[in-house]
């Protein structure tokens, strides 16, 4: 009987590909909690898809590159343009 997966086993790569969705929603997860860039660094669903991204360069996005793109964008403060009225003679 095979050994039951736990997050401190190492992956092979065929079962890192079959699960590579769960990693992305777990690294959605984390964006949408608020996690900082180093904070989701630390996590095991960044090492499984650096893993992949590692082998598979092609295939899956690098991390960091996902982190970013899944980050909502700072807040832009957009600045009002005053119209210009003329006076009324």
């Amino acid at each position: 009987m095979k050994n039951p997966t736990t997050f401190t086993s190492e992956l092979s790569l065929p079962e890192l590909r079959d699960t590579h969705s769960i990693y992305l929603k777990a690294l959605q997860l984390l964006v949408l909690d608020g996690a900082s860039l180093t904070e989701a660094q630390d996590s095991v669903c960044w090492q499984r898809l650096r893993r992949l991204h590692q082998a598979m360069p092609l295939q899956f996005l690098h991390p960091e590159t996902l982190y970013q793109r899944m980050a909502p964008a700072p807040m832009k403060t957009k600045q009002r343009r005053r119209a210009k009225t003329s006076p009324r003679h």
